[in-house]
């Protein structure tokens, strides 16, 4: 059973580790990521991931912003692993935001 999309996100000025934007849905269920965006202000390396512990093979959304910042969007669906969150990290300081659409489904 799957239910209705919803959006998480936040801003931070920070450098974030493994911040987490979705916590794990619990065994047998799965995030689906329909949507999203990250943008920042300045030059960092930024990404949106499944916290599976492999944040480059596992990244939905993110990469190596140019001097000035920029942003990337998410557009389609990206099936996460069984009970697995969605986290966030940036290489450095700088003024970030990132909103995800998703919803839980039971796998």
């Amino acid at each position: 059973m799957a239910t209705n999309p919803l959006t998480a996100g936040f801003d931070s000025a920070i450098a974030e580790t493994n911040k987490e934007i979705v916590a794990a849905p619990g065994v047998g269920k799965r995030i689906v990521a329909l949507g999203g965006e990250a943008s920042t202000d300045t030059a960092i390396k930024a990404t949106v991931h499944f916290d599976t512990g492999d944040n480059v093979d596992d990244r939905i959304l993110g990469g190596q912003f140019a001097a000035g910042g920029g942003s990337a969007s998410l557009r389609g669906r990206v099936e996460g692993p069984e009970n697995t969150a969605l986290n966030y990290t940036s290489s450095g300081a700088a003024a970030q935001t990132v909103f995800i659409r998703y919803k839980i489904e039971e796998i």
